[in-house]
């Protein structure tokens, strides 16, 4: 017989294996004959780089398990069909780019001239803390094979769009494969090649993972290669705050089938502390608030353009934004309206979204109000009774809330009393009502598709000539 016989020398059991021939083990059941194990954390079984990469547990002085919690800082589909300029800054040098199908192109036009290219970055820059990492994922790939001198590079760095990046960290991508680069102050360390891209296969996730000394590149998951600090630097890369990026360029001329690269995501998350930012902030800090959505809309959302005069105002109804429409901003008013009778202030109505716009949530925060005569009244007093109206399916206030199970479900608008707000009979120019601020300890929301609006009721004497100007603002962020 073949092999070693493990004997029990008291016992004189013998030691059994598996059908895998391995030798099997059961720890004990008494305390007492307990001995100790290291945990490890295992992150990548090496399928890569030849050696799995497993970590330590740390544990406290405490005796308590130390453990980081992640914070996400930046989410972004590009699942529009035009740039999303509250978010992203565009430059390019004769090559463009193009949105769609959920996807950004680079080098839409298949631009093959040297010295050409096209970048994207985020207006957000992303600060590397001393004691915690980044994540920084990108969900794209290529549609044909790089050809020679058609470089592609995303992660962190400004971008020059025509030449390589000054500082960063990021993925480098020609036609001699695609690698990992350190970029400190123009001084590259690079990885080995890493695995290939398969041409057509456009959802390859790819992630950088960092910290002050150490950078990993994975790609689909797998561990592809780390680059240690280089010695003589502080961190891995000198600017210590940079935006996400991503360019396309030709350092010489092209020759061939042109490739082109498709960008379906970015994300960035804080690693391994707690910075302790409330959601709202998170969303906030991402330009999810007092701006358009990405597929919709640009800039603010609010009615209030550059040198808007008061006008001559419009008298106000509630089955119309007849003031107009907007997230807040300016309106003015013919205070006709009908004593004891709701008109729309300013209405707004939440993109219904879809394939080419995520649909959001709105949600609202608190509402300040303040009036201003701008032509003076004739007659008068007016008592304004605020109020929001939030949640409806039409613009209209008399919407009425569907039966049950109705075809093609309605909903009326859900009312918030705000407050009074009073101006005296006949008033000059220049008279100032009180306003109203209300603060919501319970965010309202407002869903995809339904109508948010300010409404005003005159309590008061109708008027017959004059003009009553509103300024409106929202809190608010997107979700």
């Amino acid at each position: 017989m073949s092999g070693i016989r493990v004997e029990g020398n008291t016992s004189g059991n013998v030691a059994e294996v598996t059908a895998a021939n391995q030798l099997q083990v059961t720890l004990p059941e008494v305390t007492a004959q307990g001995g100790y194990a290291v945990a490890l954390s295992e992150e990548d079984a090496g399928t890569f780089t030849g050696a799995a990469l497993r970590r330590a547990l740390f544990v406290t002085e405490g005796q308590r398990l130390e453990t980081g919690r992640d914070t996400p800082l930046f989410d972004y589909d590009f699942n529009a069909t035009a740039q999303d300029t509250g978010a992203w800054k565009c430059a390019f040098t004769t090559m463009t780019m193009t949105e769609g199908g959920g996807f950004l192109l680079l080098n839409s036009n298949s631009d093959i001239t040297a010295a050409h290219g096209c970048s994207l970055s985020s207006f957000r820059y992303f600060n590397l803390l001393t004691n915690a990492g980044l994540n920084v994922e990108f969900v794209g790939g290529i549609t044909l094979a790089a050809l020679a001198n058609q470089v592609v590079e995303f992660g962190l760095f400004l971008p020059t769009t025509t030449t390589a990046p000054a500082d960063g960290v990021y993925f480098r991508y020609t036609s001699a494969g695609l690698i990992g680069v350190i970029n400190y102050n123009g001084v590259e360390t690079t990885t080995g090649p890493l695995s290939a891209l398969t041409p057509g296969t456009i959802s390859n996730d790819f992630q950088i993972r960092l910290d002050t000394q150490r950078v990993e590149f994975w790609l689909d998951d797998v561990l592809q290669a780390a680059l240690i600090l280089p010695v003589g630097n502080s961190q891995p890369y000198i600017t210590t705050a940079l935006p996400v990026s991503m360019q396309f360029r030709n350092s010489g001329t092209v020759a061939g089938s042109v490739m082109q690269w498709k960008m379906g995501c970015a994300h960035v998350d804080q690693k391994g502390v707690d910075i302790s930012m409330p959601f709202p902030h998170q969303q906030v800090a991402q330009g999810l608030t007092q701006q358009g959505l990405a597929g919709g809309v640009m800039g603010s959302l609010a009615a209030y353009a550059n040198n808007l005069a008061p006008g001559a105002g419009v008298a106000m109804t509630n089955t119309t934004a007849a003031l107009g429409t907007g997230l807040g901003g300016q309106f003015s008013a013919l205070p006709t309206l009908a004593a004891n009778t709701d008109g729309v202030v300013c209405s707004y109505q939440v993109p219904a979204g879809g394939i080419n716009q995520r649909p959001r949530i709105l949600m609202l925060t608190g509402v300040r109000v303040q009036s201003l005569i701008t032509t003076a009244l004739t007659g008068g007093p007016l008592f304004w009774a605020y109020s929001l109206a939030f949640g409806h399916t039409a613009v209209s206030l008399a919407t009425a809330e569907s039966a049950s199970f109705a075809n093609a479900t309605a909903k009326a608008p859900r009312r918030i009393a705000l407050g009074f707000e009073t101006i005296v009979v006949t008033a000059p120019v220049g008279t100032l009502g009180q306003g109203v601020q209300v603060t919501f300890s319970s965010p309202i929301p407002v869903n995809p598709g339904e109508f948010v609006a300010l409404v005003a009721k005159n309590f008061g004497t109708v008027t017959t000539l004059g003009v009553n100007t509103f300024l409106v603002f929202y809190d608010y962020y997107w979700i």
